[in-house]
């Protein structure tokens, strides 16, 4: 119970690996809120799954491309819960998409919410925090996509790169008020929405990969959360951390079962 009687804003906690962060926080003693914006039963049965766990907890929707709702979701976390120790920003949008053929919109899409909505999530969350003397925490879901290169992702490893900058920049102006600001930077998980949101990926494939053997679920990085969240993380603060079996370790290329395409090679090994 390494986080009890804190309280956490998940945004985008109603799936996938923003789920497994919220009942993990929740497993370890924190009352929830939660932002959803695709659909309203992810986000209830997750606010039924912390109730079950006897944890305060609730879920907002927010669109948080729009700047306004990050103040709302934050607000709305204080005013229930009475105060706001932790924000985890998980809310993301992963539309693989050749750079050649990439639109405004597209490109738009993915940098309001990734980036853009991170930073002023994360604003409102410090301010909120500041406003009480609260040493909380922070904690974005970055990406190895931050780090690797990989064609159709131009604009989501934009994203996410300036992500990684952006939290050690923050950590720099947010330590005197004793916020610490984290990212944690995640390799193949594999959660029920990932085909949905690319279409025709099968995770497992990937494995062979993995210097560890296995694709990471969302458990994986739930508890790098819940350390980066607790007392045990004091002294850490504007680090990226990569949870990914050691993928970043090894080539690209590297493919031990010769069954892979690597769509930047064009069909080549």
């Amino acid at each position: 119970m390494r986080l009890a009687d804190k309280v956490a804003l998940v945004a985008g906690g109603d799936r996938g690996i923003g789920r497994g962060i919220a009942i993990e926080l929740g497993r370890e003693g924190a009352d929830v809120a939660l932002t959803t914006f695709a659909t309203a039963d992810g986000a209830n049965e997750v606010v039924a799954e912390l109730q079950h766990l006897g944890r305060r907890a609730m879920a907002i929707p927010a669109d948080l491309t729009r700047t306004a709702n990050a103040g709302h979701a934050v607000a709305a976390t204080v005013e229930a819960m009475g105060r706001l120790d932790l924000l985890v920003f998980n809310s993301g949008v992963h539309t693989p998409h050749p750079f050649l053929e990439m639109t405004q919109e597209i490109y738009d899409a993915t940098l309001d919410l990734n980036l853009r909505g991170a930073f002023f999530c994360v604003q409102e969350a410090a301010r909120a925090m500041i406003a009480q003397g609260i040493s909380g925490s922070i904690v974005t879901i970055s990406s190895t996509q931050s780090y690797l290169s990989m064609a159709g992702h131009s604009h989501y490893a934009a994203s996410k790169a300036g992500m990684n900058q952006f939290v050690r920049t923050v950590a720099n102006e947010l330590g005197p008020y004793g916020i610490n600001v984290n990212a944690i930077a995640p390799g193949h998980i594999k959660t029920p929405d990932r085909a949905k949101e690319i279409p025709n990926d099968n995770p497992e494939r990937w494995a062979p990969t993995v210097p560890l053997g296995r694709i990471g679920t969302p458990q994986d990085v739930a508890r790098a959360v819940v350390f980066l969240a607790s007392s045990d993380a004091d002294y850490i603060t504007g680090t990226v951390t990569v949870i990914d079996g050691g993928i970043i370790t090894r080539s690209p290329h590297y493919d031990p079962e010769g069954t892979l395409t690597y769509p930047n090679l064009r069909g080549k090994r």
